[in-house]
């Protein structure tokens, strides 16, 4: 596992890019979201999103999971729908409360924003221990895809980014039974490192370690 260096620049305008498009779509501009996302080094793809194999690994999503949404945190139903970018997987919610994309450049793109509000808190939110999950999902189906696209053994850049950490409260799994929650981090928005991965496995271990990142961020042990 990789920083990205050289081309940094690059890799992050592609990224804030994507995410802004993201945000704007499910308007999230003003909402606390959990955005993970990951590429191809090569901007140069070209991906079918009609190919009906693609359609259901977006729809699976964790391919290990029970395959009734795209990841296992969420366990509601969803719906397959075109975009300008390429092909979406939305909760069937009304309004959605989380969504993956892929698009016809290769670049996955991933969010959950249904965070709880603890008693007491406010309008600050809730996000706990549980959403690590929700990263080694990502990894899954990102493998999944990379496979899918014939870029099994292609470079990928992941990041992720809590949109709002300045507003969310954190429950650890160590405090779960006492309720005793983490305050919001300082930072308004928290932005993880992006991390340069070779393929499928590559793909698994580099959102493991976002996981990670995410549990120190809140002084868990990871």
């Amino acid at each position: 596992m990789q920083s990205v260096e050289g081309n940094s620049v690059d890799a992050h305008r592609r990224f804030e890019r994507k995410l802004g498009t993201f945000l704007v779509d499910y308007e999230l501009k003003e909402r606390p979201a959990l955005v993970l996302q990951a590429c191809p080094v090569d901007a140069d793809v070209e991906v079918n999103v009609a190919d009906s194999a693609i359609k259901v690994a977006l729809v699976q999503g964790n391919p290990d999971g029970a395959g009734s949404s795209w990841n296992d945190l969420q366990g509601s139903a969803s719906a397959l729908r075109g975009s300008v970018d390429g092909v979406a997987c939305v909760s069937a919610d009304r309004p959605p409360i989380w969504a993956s994309e892929l698009h016809t450049d290769g670049h996955l793109i991933a969010g959950v924003w249904d965070f709880e509000r603890p008693a007491g808190a406010g309008q600050e939110l809730l996000i706990t221990w549980h959403y690590v999950d929700f990263f080694a999902d990502f990894g899954r189906l990102a493998a999944d895809v990379a496979i899918k696209i014939d870029h099994n053994n292609a470079d990928w850049l992941v990041t992720a980014t809590l949109l709002g950490a300045g507003s969310v409260h954190y429950g650890s799994k160590a405090n779960r039974r006492s309720n005793r929650l983490s305050p919001p981090l300082r930072r308004r928005n928290l932005e993880f490192r992006i991390r340069r991965c070779v393929g499928a496995e590559g793909l698994r271990q580099g959102a493991v370690l976002m996981g990670k990142d995410f549990q120190r961020a809140y002084g868990e042990p990871a």
